[in-house]
């Protein structure tokens, strides 16, 4: 591809009224208007080529990017190997879309916050979706039917690469440099004049696409993860679609915290239970809207450390509800964790109920009696303004 220098006809050292000059006289005798009919078409081409060249060369800071990079986005000028082109047109440069034809669209990602609940049943999330799809009517081409040879050109932006380089900042004033689709050619490297372009999609290969996507979360799925749909971001001629990715963490639970496939919970229980027993008297309320009932048999002393453990309650299993070598449905269990809610200062009515029931919980030997001798006892330390935390 000629340079812009060789495109105005002067010279790489050219003063800005050289340039000027070589450009008056180029645009008066290509301009589409002034020439004839049979002609129009190439002159309409080349016209855009001598602006183009002009208004890089005119702008002291774009002539000298260019002198650079032989481009004004910093894009060098590469001859490397790829492939690309438009069948059928004669194309096949050697920079066109650098990546090759294995080179995928961006993914797409969400994030989503969901319930205990949703991992306990299982859920379905619908969301609406708008991706770009490749054009039925031109299968990405960007060209109308009767389009030839002529209808595009190679895109002087990029070089044909359909790529720029641009720095993108990072932390501490730190920037890295990567290379984006040309915006003058939406990437593809070449440049098609307007009475070619395909009418449905205006010359870019694709339309939009709107659809309902459905991820799948499984019951008993892990508390954070990904659901993966392969190919459903946007498609670009040459390019594979890349994948959507619903990454989700689970919110916290008003009373139920989860490890692997258990849960756990804590149960606020008055001492009178915890020392008398009691009959079966509602608990928690599980996921799935029921009621645990629990009982304690007269005898049975509940303890702060007490931890009652109910088989099969936890989260399901997964991947194994179907398999017949396992129990239907299987869980994981539930772990209630005792909270002794004692009584009040100063809750007794009348001093000798304190003395009933100093005699009733003395006659248990299991109790550590702590001895000390009479020496002991006159060295003894008496604590006073003690405070019970």
């Amino acid at each position: 591809m000629s340079s812009l220098y060789e495109i105005l006809g002067v010279d790489p050292s050219a003063t800005q009224e050289d340039i000027k000059r070589a450009y008056r006289k180029l645009a008066l005798k290509h301009h589409p208007d002034k020439v004839e009919e049979s002609v129009r078409v190439e002159s309409e081409a080349l016209f855009k080529e001598i602006s183009t060249a002009y208004e890089i060369l005119s702008d002291e800071v774009k002539r000298s990017q260019y002198d650079i990079y032989g481009d004004t986005d910093g894009v060098p000028n590469r001859n490397g190997p790829g492939s690309g082109g438009v069948p059928g047109f004669g194309f096949d440069f050697d920079d066109a879309n650098p990546y090759g034809a294995d080179e995928k669209t961006p993914d797409a990602v969400m994030e989503m916050e969901i319930s205990l609940h949703d991992l306990y049943k299982g859920k379905v999330i619908k969301v609406s979706s708008t991706r770009s799809t490749i054009c039925s009517k031109c299968s990405g081409s960007r060209l109308r039917k009767n389009a030839d040879s002529n209808s595009m050109m190679k895109c002087m932006f990029c070089h044909g690469s359909g790529m720029k380089r641009a720095m993108r900042p990072v932390q501490n004033g730190w920037a890295i440099e990567e290379y984006i689709d040309c915006s003058h050619c939406d990437g593809s490297g070449l440049r098609i004049q307007s009475k070619f372009k395909c009418k449905k999609c205006s010359g870019s290969g694709c339309v939009e696409e709107s659809k309902i996507l459905e991820f799948n979360i499984p019951r008993g799925a892990a508390s954070e993860g990904e659901i993966i749909l392969e190919g459903e971001s946007d498609e670009k001629p040459n390019y594979k679609p890349g994948n959507v990715i619903l990454k989700y963490t689970t919110k916290a639970h008003e009373y139920l915290e989860r490890k692997g496939n258990d849960l756990y919970t804590t149960w606020k229980l008055p001492l009178c239970d915890c020392l008398t027993g009691f009959d079966y008297k509602p608990s928690i309320k599980t996921l799935d809207g029921r009621f645990l009932m629990v009982n304690s048999p007269t005898g049975k002393v509940i303890t702060p450390t007490t931890v009652l453990k109910v088989p099969n309650e936890g989260m399901p299993i997964l991947d194994q509800g179907r398999n017949w070598l396992f129990k239907q449905n299987p869980k994981g269990d539930l772990y209630i964790k005792i909270e002794i809610e004692f009584p009040k200062d100063n809750w007794f009515i009348e001093r000798n109920e304190i003395t009933k029931l100093r005699l009733l919980l003395s006659h248990d030997s299991s109790f550590p009696k702590t001895e000390i001798s009479e020496g002991d006892l006159n060295n003894a330390i008496y604590a006073a303004n003690i405070e019970f935390q």
